[in-house]
């Protein structure tokens, strides 16, 4: 099994040496938390409305379907064709995901020709668990999961990424997951209901190519 970093709800600066996806806070947040007030926040409920893939005449990817599963109370969804079988945990600070690989052979994530597709349909370059912001615009080596392996991961767009003077790192929310004030996070966020992103995610099974893109449909939000 091929087990690699999740992803975290919450923002925190970085160093150049660190790697990505912790659990952080933002500073304005973190303001929050020193000067006493409290801090509210936001958790989206998202579906998997559609994965699409293109079908080579050398190759088929088999009958696919979509479902959702439910885990320890928190609803998931699940893509499953003939060869991958990928659970999706979507959230403010990367959409994590976790592949099977159900074939007899290795199946590769091509990192460098993945895609975020944000609400409004720019496409962006993403990096996934394990590589350093500072070298985000470096290319990415494949990964491969074996036979019958697991791989954990997940994607963040590169533009959403961003350093300041101290030479710190932080990472924009895909969209608003906390504040200060519960009127304004619910208005913010509200603003995200009904709206739809994409995950563009090249596999290399069997030596073919194989580009799923998955639709992600943002329904609503629950707060605390």
């Amino acid at each position: 099994m091929i087990k690699q970093g999740a992803a975290g709800n919450r923002r925190v600066p970085r160093t150049t040496g660190m790697k990505i996806f912790s659990k952080f806070i933002a500073p304005s947040i973190l303001l929050c938390v020193l000067s006493g007030c409290e801090t509210h926040y936001a958790t989206y409920d998202i579906m998997l409305t559609e994965a699409v893939a293109p079908r080579p005449k050398n190759d088929t990817n088999g009958k696919q379907t979509i479902y959702h599963t439910d885990s320890l109370g928190i609803k998931k969804y699940c893509f499953e064709n003939d060869f991958v079988k990928i659970i999706w945990s979507p959230s403010a600070y990367g959409v994590g995901f976790t592949i099977d690989n159900k074939t007899d052979s290795s199946v590769t994530v091509l990192w460098d020709d993945a895609a975020y597709v944000n609400e409004v349909g720019s496409r962006y370059h993403v990096i996934h668990s394990g590589i350093r912001f500072i070298n985000k615009r470096d290319l990415q080596s494949p990964t491969v999961i074996p036979k019958n392996g697991t791989l954990d991961d997940l994607v963040f767009p590169l533009d959403y990424i961003y350093g300041d003077m101290d030479g710190g790192w932080y990472e924009a929310p895909l969209w608003p997951d906390a504040s200060g004030s519960l009127g304004k996070l619910k208005s913010q966020s509200r603003a995200f209901f009904g709206k739809s992103f994409q995950v563009v995610l090249p596999l290399s099974v069997h030596d073919v190519v194989n580009e799923y893109t998955f639709t992600f449909f943002i329904r609503s939000a629950s707060y605390k």
